[in-house]
């Protein structure tokens, strides 16, 4: 069956979509450090061509915002604000305010992203 797959940090959501969709191009820098961060059977090579280097996490940090924010190397001052989803395509959603020019969407919609 066609799976809705999520990615999430400190309970906010990053990225949504269909599950294939949201792997091979992950769109939110959290969905992309993760991705990147799966080994293959050579432990010298990842899955991701770009290396994103992050911020350590501190936990503590409830303040507004992207909960990635900290440490997201693409941070920007809108950032202090919760994003809103934006939907990317047709089987695809983020919260991140590199993909402002997107269409926003309420997170009661991401049932939406699945393929029929």
């Amino acid at each position: 069956g066609i799976d809705l797959g999520t990615t999430n940090s400190c309970v906010a959501v990053m990225e949504a979509g269909d599950v294939d969709t949201v792997i091979k191009n992950p769109q939110h820098p959290y969905t992309r450090l993760l991705i990147d961060s799966i080994p293959w059977p050579d432990l010298n090579r990842r899955w991701g061509e770009t290396e994103i280097k992050a911020k350590e996490m501190d936990f503590s940090d409830n303040s507004a915002g992207c909960k990635f924010q900290p440490r997201c190397p693409f941070a920007m001052s809108q950032c202090a604000a919760e994003p809103p989803l934006f939907r990317l395509n047709q089987h695809q959603a983020t919260s991140c305010f590199l993909h402002e020019q997107y269409p926003q969407i309420h997170s009661d919609q991401l049932t939406d992203l699945l393929p029929v």
